[in-house]
């Protein structure tokens, strides 16, 4: 899972589906292979030293075998976790073929209650990503007028929350408006806001991959 990904190792990447493997076990120091472009990402936000790109024209799942086998726990009970979308069926049935002699089983919800858990340092970028999320917002808030677009409003909420320290969200600032401000899972498309319209504003600053997300509804004032 990219997310768990992220919390134990500290790399993360566009490449959310780009098949990283994590390989954790309590004899050995953490090991990560991923994708050869990723693996300079990698070298700046992975905290130990075991990182690897899956060599050319590699069948991942032998390739991550071969990790276990490496570090002598191919033949144990592991836990991978199961809710990914960054593994697939077929990664994972060909691990289970390259491992015969393991019993691969779940660990979603150890991983889920780890997550669930925030130290102070976590905690503390929460609160980054929530003054980056107020900023967005109140800038996104202020753009709101008749005459304008929701592309404008995005733009605003953007900028808004890059000054103040965010980086790339995880999604889009949501803007919708008028009759699209009811449709769930859009946003901005070029439409010009008319007054009295209702305008969806939901947004998510981020700070090292941790989210503050907000939703607000502004009316676009109807001038006489």
């Amino acid at each position: 899972n990219p997310a768990s990904v992220f919390y134990l190792s500290g790399f993360h990447t566009f490449a959310v589906d780009g098949g990283t493997a994590l390989v954790i076990s309590h004899a050995n120091d953490p090991a990560i292979v991923m994708d050869p472009p990723e693996f300079g990402g990698a070298l700046l936000s992975v905290w130990f030293d075991d990182t690897r790109g899956y060599p050319p024209e590699t069948d991942r799942p032998p390739y991550v075998a071969s990790m276990l086998a490496e570090f002598g726990v191919n033949q144990v009970r592991m836990g991978t976790d199961y809710a990914s979308f960054g593994q697939t069926a077929a990664f994972r049935n060909g691990l289970e073929r390259a491992l015969p002699r393991a019993e691969i089983t779940s660990a979603t919800e150890l991983l889920i209650e780890l997550k669930r858990s925030k130290s102070e340092g976590e905690i503390e970028c929460i609160r980054w990503a929530a003054l980056a999320t107020r900023a967005a917002m109140e800038s996104a808030t202020a753009t709101v007028e008749p005459g304008a677009t929701d592309g404008d409003v995005a733009g605003a909420a953007y900028q808004a929350m890059t000054h103040a320290g965010g980086e790339y969200p995880c999604l889009s600032p949501i803007v919708t408006s008028g009759l699209r401000s009811g449709i769930l899972h859009s946003t901005h498309k070029r439409r010009t806001i008319e007054a009295g319209d209702n305008v969806l504003l939901e947004i998510g600053g981020c700070y090292q991959r941790y989210s503050a997300p907000q939703m607000r509804t502004v009316s676009a004032r109807v001038t006489s």
